[in-house]
């Protein structure tokens, strides 16, 4: 055989190798390119803002709140009624529609007075937000007829620390004399004077009222702001037992006066505090402003329960949920009571 031959022999494997060669080549660039695309995807999906999905702690609800006095410097005034314990600001903020005339009736709102409930201020959170939109978009809205004052964190000491480790501390900061660090303080809810109580005596204990009505700071800063501007509405909220009370807590009601509120399908007893939860309890805000202040209109909304037991679930369940079922409904109830539907 000769030479010329043999190379024209070898010369198809040569072109099918420089082809292999070439393909393989083309294929490499290929899924390099992709990867270097997944790669720029997750990059920008990592850079994509995403939806706050925890509840907000004491530093990002005062920011809410001043951002509300940027977007809607027509409506709202920032205010501090007093501090905590600790230092703290008790904010309220002031909304109305000023170039309303005619005179408003004033609605206090207050949130927060327990420190494990994180559901309630972020009611009031959402109270805020759909007020603010409605008088801004809504020429007649029903709102134009009120002033609000809104307290979305009355206890911020208590509230800070649950969100530190201690999720189910409920009392401000305000040591007691408990050795237990995670049992000291002063459940504000039973340190105002309508039906104040010692007989608990157990300074570790949850409901522990304090040494004597208004001992503690944040009650003292809610007596002298009420009483500075009494409200024709009041409404607490609390979490999670899903009802609606009012007075009185401390002195026994009839039972045979309990309705039921439906709200979205969710039922509420409602009705006198005691009767409600079938227990007296004294010392509570509600009570005070009802007896003390005179304000036929109090009532206290124990928000809509998601789960079975008193774990975090029960005062703090997932907070996309809450924001879905829970804090509508809360404000459904508040538009009832506006509008003397409640």
């Amino acid at each position: 055989m000769s030479d010329i031959e043999e190379l024209e022999l070898i010369d198809p494997s040569e072109t099918y190798l420089r082809k292999t060669i070439t393909i393989d080549k083309r294929k490499l660039v290929l899924c390099f390119t992709l990867g270097v695309l997944v790669i720029i995807i997750v990059l920008c999906l990592t850079l994509i803002p995403t939806e706050n999905v925890k509840y907000p702690d004491y530093g990002d609800i005062k920011n809410h709140i001043e951002q509300f006095s940027i977007d809607f410097p027509e409506f709202t005034k920032i205010t501090s009624i007093g501090k905590s314990t600790n230092f703290r600001d008790i904010s309220t903020i002031i909304i109305e529609d000023k170039e309303t005339e005619s005179k408003k009736q004033l609605v206090w709102v207050v949130c927060g007075i327990h420190a494990r409930e994180w559901t309630s201020p972020l009611a009031c959170l959402h109270f805020i937000t759909k007020i603010l939109e409605a008088l801004k978009q809504e020429k007649n809205h029903l709102f134009k007829k009120f002033r609000f004052k809104i307290i979305p964190v009355a206890n911020p000491d208590g509230y800070v620390y649950s969100h530190a480790g201690t999720r189910l501390f409920r009392k401000n900061r305000n040591s007691s004399g408990c050795k237990e660090d995670e049992f000291d303080g002063v459940d504000l809810n039973r340190n105002f004077p309508v039906g104040f109580s010692m007989d608990n005596s157990d300074v570790c204990s949850d409901t522990y009222a304090g040494t004597k009505p208004f001992s503690e700071s944040e009650s003292r800063a809610l007596r002298d702001t009420f009483q500075a501007d009494i409200p024709d509405i009041f409404l607490s909220i609390h979490g999670n037992a899903q009802n609606l009370i009012t007075p009185y807590a401390y002195k026994k009601g009839d039972k045979d006066v309990i309705k039921t509120l439906t709200v979205s399908g969710t039922k509420y007893p409602y009705g006198p505090a005691s009767s409600v939860m079938d227990h007296t309890t004294g010392g509570t805000l509600m009570d005070w402003v009802a007896q003390d202040l005179g304000v036929n209109r109090t009532y206290t909304l124990e928000l809509r329960s998601l789960c079975e037991y008193e774990d975090e679930c029960h005062w703090q369940p997932d907070i996309l949920l809450a924001r879905e079922n829970i804090v509508p409904q809360a404000f459904e109830i508040l538009n009832g009571i506006l509008t003397r539907e409640i």
